[in-house]
């Protein structure tokens, strides 16, 4: 009987046989429920790499042809090479990563490679995990290409300028380190050209910042032209822009690619229909290590101020003596600085006679600064206070002085006009009204008691800009020179929009009166030019009494120079003053003229 039911039932190893079955059974359909819930295209494979299970989305994301069925058995490495078509290095990534995974390595293992899919680039995140108890690995695809795109878009971002779509100062650096490396090797050198467009800001004001835009875009369209394989032409900031020119074999070849940048805007552009001129100011500087980035552009950019501390729309290249220079400005700078804090300056001042009546109506205020190693004199820093800003401040201080003594003569009875030179600076700052108003109202000095001077370059450097501060500055009841007169451009048309009430005749054509006949002509065309903007004429440098004498015979109203006296502290001002009248031949006390300048 027990045979019988022995024979006739199943024996305990089938039972167990058929139960691990169906256990193997219902962990297959666990595994194939977990895989076909993935969204990535997913398989698994056993301990030799053979694929013993995938997911319905197999056939998708991960490969060339998406339409295509892709097997579902056999060796995985060889079913993904030939469905992605990667190259043998990714292969062998992939294979020896997945060896390692299989023999017990790491619990996680990502490869991302790149393939194609048609004419478009795609990529790829292959995450590889091990199943211990199948002694296989679970491998998912994960498409992160658009993830990859905007990672790029990113890095190209961060790396260029979005207006012009050229490189940005990051990148410009690293395309200098390289081309610094490369010339290491070869001994060639690196040349570097700093460009800023000359009075950019006007383009802005009168045009609008669109047509600013545009023209920068349209700049860097001429330029993109003229740069060759290898070059590097990239917006620093602003209407700056910076070319590298790697393989260079002297400063003259530099010099000459820089040429090519400056001859490029020659022609006008057309901005909202109207024609645009527009210059550039270059600097150009060449290198080879141990020379770094950071040194050439600072070189360049040196050079590229010094072309527009020298008129603007010109190229000038770095030199020993430009470094030395620039030196001596930083550290005058510096000093200068301190030198506002610790009130070393001083003001020095020089008669302005009548030349009719013989007597002094006036004086100029000359700014000295009283250094430690010596009184220096404003040829020495006023440049320095120009490119740094400082003259803003340091104007302002003169003003305030040159006000306050003036109102201390007054109270003595002394009426003299004082004069104020004005900065191109100074000029086009948006304080400079407020900034002489309060210098009046702090000292008392009434707004006819103060003339102030400005350059004729400095009303042609921004004749808008300059027309509108003069104005109100004129209405404040101060009255207004041009100084240096004859030694620009300006013209009948422009002078007529100033509120002017005196030119003044530059020392170079004083001098040349008597022995130059064209100086004699000009210093005539300045008197009666002055008489037609209703203005009088003052002649600066007056040195001899044939000067005096011309000067007299052609009408020009006032004078200064040596002959009348030298600039003096304000305490010495009254001795010089006699001595001018002697040397007038009349009475001693100055008197106020009751015309354009008192």
């Amino acid at each position: 009987m027990l045979r019988s039911r022995d024979r006739s039932g199943p024996s305990s190893s089938s039972r167990k046989r058929r139960g691990v079955q169906r256990q193997i059974r219902h962990n297959q359909s666990l595994v194939q429920n977990l895989l076909d819930v993935m969204e990535p295209s997913t398989c698994v494979v056993d301990n030799r790499g053979q694929i013993i299970a995938t997911n319905h989305a197999w056939r998708l994301a991960a490969y060339v042809d998406e339409s295509g069925h892709l097997p579902v058995a056999g060796s995985y490495l060889d079913i993904w090479q030939e469905s992605v078509g990667a190259d043998q290095n990714v292969r062998a990534q992939i294979s020896a990563g997945l060896e390692r995974l299989l023999a017990g390595g790491p619990d996680r293992l990502t490869i991302d490679y790149p393939c194609r899919s048609g004419d478009t680039e795609r990529w790829i995140s292959l995450q590889m995990a091990p199943l211990r108890e199948i002694s296989g690995a679970v491998l998912s695809h994960v498409d992160i290409s658009a993830a990859k795109l905007a990672a790029r878009t990113m890095s190209y971002q961060s790396l260029h300028d979005p207006l012009t779509d050229l490189p940005n100062r990051n990148l410009l650096k690293d395309r200098l380190r390289q081309a610094l490396a490369w010339t290491e090797r070869t001994g060639q050198s690196v040349a570097v050209a700093f460009l800023s467009l000359d009075h950019f800001a006007r383009v802005n004001e009168r045009l609008g910042h669109a047509a600013g835009d545009e023209l920068l875009k349209a700049v860097t369209q001429r330029w993109s032209v003229l740069m060759r394989s290898g070059d590097t032409l990239a917006r620093f900031a602003g209407d700056e822009f910076v070319a590298v020119w790697p393989g260079v074999g002297s400063v003259a070849e530099a010099e000459g690619l820089a040429q090519g940048l400056f001859a490029a805007l020659s022609a006008p552009f057309t901005l909202n229909d109207v024609p645009v001129s527009v210059s550039v100011s270059v600097g150009v500087a060449a290198g080879t290590p141990p020379q770094t980035p950071e040194g050439l552009l600072l070189a360049a950019d040196a050079a590229m101020s010094d072309a527009k501390n020298h008129g603007r729309a010109r190229i000038t290249v770095h030199s020993d003596e430009l470094q030395e220079g620039i030196h001596l400005r930083l550290r005058t700078e510096t000093e200068l600085r301190a030198a506002l804090l610790q009130g070393e300056f001083v003001l020095h001042y020089q008669p302005v006679v009548d030349l009719a009546r013989g007597v002094a109506t006036g004086v100029e205020a000359l700014i000295r600064w009283q250094h430690p190693d010596g009184l220096r004199m404003p040829d020495s820093f006023i440049p320095a206070a120009e490119s740094s800003g400082l003259i803003v401040p340091m104007g302002a201080w003169v003003l305030g002085e040159a006000c306050r003594q003036g109102a201390l003569w007054r109270s003595h009875g002394l009426d003299l006009q004082v004069a104020v030179n004005l900065s191109a600076r100074q000029v086009t700052h948006p304080d400079v009204v407020a900034t002489i108003r309060s210098a009046l109202r702090r000292s008392g000095l009434p707004p006819q008691g103060l003339l102030v001077e400005v350059t004729e370059s400095t009303v042609m450097e921004d004749a808008d800009a300059a027309a509108v501060a003069l104005r109100d500055i004129a209405a404040l009841g101060v009255a207004i020179a041009i100084d240096d007169f004859g030694t620009g451009y300006s013209s009948l048309v422009y002078l007529k929009r100033y509120a002017l009430q005196a030119l003044k005749v530059d020392r170079s054509f004083v001098a040349g009166m008597g022995v130059n006949a064209d100086d004699d002509a000009i210093v005539a065309s300045i008197v009666s030019l002055a008489r037609a903007v209703g203005a009088v004429c003052i002649a600066e440098g007056v040195e001899t009494p044939a000067q005096h004498s011309a000067l007299l015979s052609l009408g020009c109203d006032y004078a200064q120079g040596y002959l009348f006296g030298r600039p003096v502290p304000a305490l010495a001002l009254g001795q010089l003053l006699e001595e001018c009248a002697r040397t007038l031949g009349t009475a001693s006390e100055a008197t106020p003229t009751g015309d354009a300048r008192a």
